[in-house]
């Protein structure tokens, strides 16, 4: 929908339907925070930010002066390109192995990675289609000609799903979580 100049939307030539209003909110600086390396992805979660630093998945909460780290999840193998969210699940795309999948723990307050994809591919985007299922886009591999990029299906085994009380899967030897 169009918007004029004090951000109320206007009602086009061939849209036969009612105008709304809203409020054009400015965004304002509250504080900056440094970092060691470059921060590629920002998303939120849990009423706290997500940050992509370099190879580490960062949980920042707002605090007087600047960004209070929380929690970290590092070992990534490449530079985090992408970060979705369902529930307590992270799903984290990286520039060389696909999706890792991180599970937040709210008692303890830390990002443990659990899963992760076996296929090698440049994730640049993710997106959640249930709990334990996210779609990838991947770019087009060097020299592949098309550089429409593919985009896959990657799901949390079944195994990786079902948590006991033992410290790792018997069959993918992963974490519990």
């Amino acid at each position: 929908m169009p918007v004029d100049a004090e951000g109320r939307e206007v009602a086009s030539a061939t849209a036969p339907g009612a105008v709304g209003s809203r409020r054009v909110v400015k965004l304002q600086l509250v504080h900056r925070t440094p970092v060691e390396d470059i921060p590629t992805q920002i998303t939120a979660a849990w009423g706290r930010i997500l940050v992509g630093v370099g190879r580490t998945l960062r949980l920042y909460d707002l605090g007087a002066r600047r960004l209070l780290r929380k929690s970290e999840a590092r070992g990534f193998p490449g530079p985090i390109t992408s970060i979705a969210v369902s529930l307590d699940r992270v799903f984290v795309g990286d520039a060389l192995e696909t999706v890792h999948v991180v599970k937040y723990k709210h008692a303890e307050g830390s990002l443990v990675i659990f899963a992760d994809d076996v296929a090698t591919r440049h994730t640049t985007a993710l997106a959640v289609l249930d709990h334990d299922t996210v779609a990838v886009r991947a770019a087009a591999a060097a020299g592949a000609g098309s550089g429409a990029g593919a985009l896959c299906l990657a799901c949390v085994p079944l195994l990786c799903r079902a948590r006991t009380s033992s410290a790792t899967c018997s069959s993918c030897a992963c974490p519990r979580t």
